[in-house]
């Protein structure tokens, strides 16, 4: 029998999960390695949606600033810092699966090692706790541009959802 698992994060539990389709990077050997003022998601996800396996890099708020002023320097501030920490785990993950960060490598469940390799997608997801379904599109089209080259290079989508489309979607009970 499969271990579940799950977390609170931004005042959100996160699943319960099988402990080999999830992977704590922010409580991680790997990240803690790194030293400081390096930003970090709260945990890396693999999930079968349909017949395919997708792994979810994912960022949990408990808030976000009003997106009907995009211009405002809150705004930029949020998604750089969200944009920076969806990048960093991105590439922690990768440069541990090529080996530069072999002395962790074995943190990561098997699952992970069976089924990780450039073709795997990919979802770079923000989930906003309490956010309304109206002001999500504006925070998510900030954020697809502000990583538009990460994504026409890697084979991946960047998605931001709220608490209510991440219950439907089987992300949070």
């Amino acid at each position: 029998m499969n271990k579940k698992i799950s977390i609170e994060e931004s005042n959100m539990i996160f699943g319960p999960y099988d402990k080999e389709q999830f992977f704590h990077i922010e409580n991680s050997y790997i990240y803690k390695n790194l030293g400081k003022n390096v930003k970090i998601t709260e945990f890396i996800l693999l999930k079968q949606v349909n017949s395919e396996k997708k792994m979810y890099i994912i960022e949990a708020k408990s808030s976000a600033p009003n997106p009907g002023n995009n211009k405002s320097e809150n705004f930029d501030k949020y998604i750089d810092e969200i944009s920076e920490k969806l990048l960093n785990s991105l590439l922690l993950t990768v440069a541990t699966f090529f080996e530069r960060h072999k002395d962790n490598y074995y943190e990561f469940p098997d699952e992970f090692k069976k089924v990780y390799n450039y073709s795997l997608k990919t979802i770079l997801l923000l989930v906003i706790n309490n956010h309304k379904i109206e002001w999500l599109d504006p925070i998510s089209i900030a954020l697809n541009i502000k990583m538009r080259n990460v994504s026409r290079t890697w084979p991946l989508k960047v998605a931001v959802i709220n608490d209510s489309i991440a219950r439907e979607k089987g992300f949070i009970t």
